[in-house]
């Protein structure tokens, strides 16, 4: 993964928000460096976990930040797929 990459991703959105599913890997790896540039994790849920556990924190309680009403939904390209709340 690029800069270029993620530049191309977001310029594509920014013109077809409904395509967000084809760029979500990439967007997905790029939030992951975003929150721990060493990472070698590809998966949000994943990275999540390792982050939260690092300072030995009980995973019972982890959030989910990949499920119905999260990632998708607080998206700001005014899909119409998030919700006003």
């Amino acid at each position: 993964m690029t800069f270029s990459d993620v530049t191309r991703a977001f310029c594509a959105l920014a013109t077809t928000p409904q395509f967000v599913s084809e760029w979500m890997e990439l967007l997905e790896r790029y939030v992951v460096l975003l929150y721990d540039r060493t990472s070698s994790q590809t998966l949000l849920n994943q990275a999540h976990k390792d982050l939260f556990t690092l300072k030995g924190r009980a995973i019972d309680g982890l959030p989910p930040t990949k499920e119905k009403g999260s990632i998708l939904s607080w998206s700001l390209l005014g899909t119409g797929n998030g919700s006003s709340s």
